[in-house]
């Protein structure tokens, strides 16, 4: 009977544990093969594609390529320096620079952010419905809030007159909507879409991260006699130094990604490229693109991806030497 009774816990345990690994298994089987086929396949494709060549004969891919293992970058770096080189609107070149306006356009909107959240933090008066305004803009679809933008902003050319248009009229100003000769203006308007829907969740994350200081360490400052604005200085700013190093880390990776906003915004690169970005031109040549052009695309990506690669570690690098050891 000890015997039996010793037995019976041990068989029911690996029933138990027989039915426990089944879930888990049933669980975890729906995403794991949704990140493999959407995910891992997707990239491993897109690593090996830039060392292959599509053979218009046998109608498939060679790797590796023929003509050289490197050959796809070789071509590449020479188009990119010859349009250089020769000092004109090209697009590529331009593409390339333009890029770089996302890094810029997220370290305009880290400090805005910081000081916004850190209100936010403190409670000022009205800050609900700053949080709702604030939030907004990150729960209504991008491509809607690109239309509202270009509506607001419409001049002459258009069948209407956008509302802010007739304001900036009204004071004065010359504006005519939107002047796709005119460079500068474009992409200053650029810059105020982005920051103004770039804040929403940034204000959220940084304003959550000041409200995790803990009470005592604020207590403290105050007894000792430390402002409102020193302690945002001293001490609120120091202690979310890794939100802020996440925040820049992402800024730079973000750079990989800046094409739905002039996308939808411009739907045009301009003259010689004039607000075209590599991952624009990614976007645009997968969208009619055929075999052979998917080794182009995915050479200018692995390129672009190589380049950027170092700014992320030293983003992180720097972070990490600014942010105090600190856990809470």
């Amino acid at each position: 009977y000890e015997i039996k009774a010793n037995h019976k816990p041990i068989r029911k345990k690996k029933r138990n544990d027989f039915k426990t690994i089944l879930f888990i298994v049933c669980l975890l089987a729906y995403p794991m093969i949704q990140w493999g086929v959407f995910w891992l396949y997707p990239n491993i494709r897109t690593f090996t594609l830039p060392f292959m060549d599509w053979d218009f004969w046998e109608m498939k891919y060679v790797f590796p390529n023929p003509f050289g293992f490197f050959y796809n970058f070789k071509m590449q770096i020479k188009s990119f320096l010859a349009e250089g080189a020769l000092l004109k609107h090209s697009l590529l070149f331009n593409a390339f620079f333009n890029t770089f306006h996302s890094l810029a356009i997220n370290l305009i909107i880290l400090p805005i952010a910081t000081i916004i959240g850190y209100a936010l933090a403190k409670h000022v008066p009205g800050e609900k419905f700053f949080r709702i305004i604030f939030f907004t803009p990150n729960i209504i679809s991008t491509v809607v809030m690109c239309l509202v933008f270009r509506f607001m902003l419409e001049g002459n050319d258009s069948l209407f007159i956008g509302p802010v248009t007739k304001i900036l009229r009204f004071f004065g100003s010359d504006f005519n909507g939107w002047d796709m000769q005119n460079t500068k203006q474009i992409w200053t308007l650029v810059y105020i879409y982005c920051i103004w829907t770039g804040l929403s969740i940034n204000v959220v994350l940084i304003s959550s991260a000041f409200q995790r200081i803990p009470s005592d360490i604020v207590e403290s400052a105050r007894l000792d006699g430390v402002t409102f604005f020193g302690e945002f200085i001293k001490i609120g700013v120091p202690l979310i130094m890794p939100t802020i190093t996440t925040f820049l880390v992402n800024s730079v990776i973000a750079v990989c990604g800046f094409y739905m906003q002039p996308y939808l915004l411009l739907s045009d690169y301009g003259a010689g490229g004039q607000f075209a970005t590599i991952p624009w031109i990614i976007f645009n040549l997968t969208q009619s693109a055929d075999q052979s052009t998917y080794i182009v695309i995915a050479t200018i990506g692995i390129m672009f991806s190589i380049i950027i690669f170092p700014f992320i570690m030293l983003a992180r690098f720097i972070g990490r030497k600014l942010t105090p050891d600190v856990e809470f």
